[in-house]
């Protein structure tokens, strides 16, 4: 999950505006494809540690959060919160996993309010919603 994690958020998350800034392989057809398998990967890698309880939060969480954050698919952010909420109800790592989770949460509604109005979702920072919700120092298990 973290390898996968990694990549997803090389992709996403390096740095402020990363999203916005076209890939130097941005013509490689597969990129979107692949990112969107490795954060339907880590969904699925959740969903298995929930359903066998071999709840890892502290490793699971940042995995769930960056997939969360960098899915296109409407379904999968829920999945994600979802599975937020089910390490949180199974003890998680304490407050850190629901302030993570509110952190995932505000950034998907921040998504679909920039999609609503016409923009990319891309265009939303994690970074600055954490901040401006004061949510500004999440821990997540790394």
């Amino acid at each position: 999950m973290l390898y996968q994690a990694a990549i997803v958020y090389s992709r996403t998350s390096m740095f402020p505006h990363h999203r916005s800034i076209p890939p130097h392989h941005q013509h490689d057809p597969h990129l979107h494809a692949d990112t969107e398998r490795r954060c339907a990967s880590i969904l699925t890698l959740a969903s298995t540690h929930l359903e066998t309880d071999q709840l890892v939060c502290r490793h699971d969480l940042f995995p769930l959060f960056i997939a969360g954050v960098a899915t296109t698919q409407p379904d999968a952010k829920i999945h994600a919160i979802d599975c937020a909420k089910a390490f949180e109800r199974a003890g998680g790592i304490g407050r850190n996993t629901a302030r993570t989770r509110r952190l995932l949460v505000a950034v998907c509604e921040e998504q679909r309010r920039v999609v609503g109005a016409g923009g990319r979702m891309e265009m939303v920072e994690w970074w600055a919603v954490a901040e401006e919700r004061g949510l500004g120092v999440v821990n997540c298990g790394l």
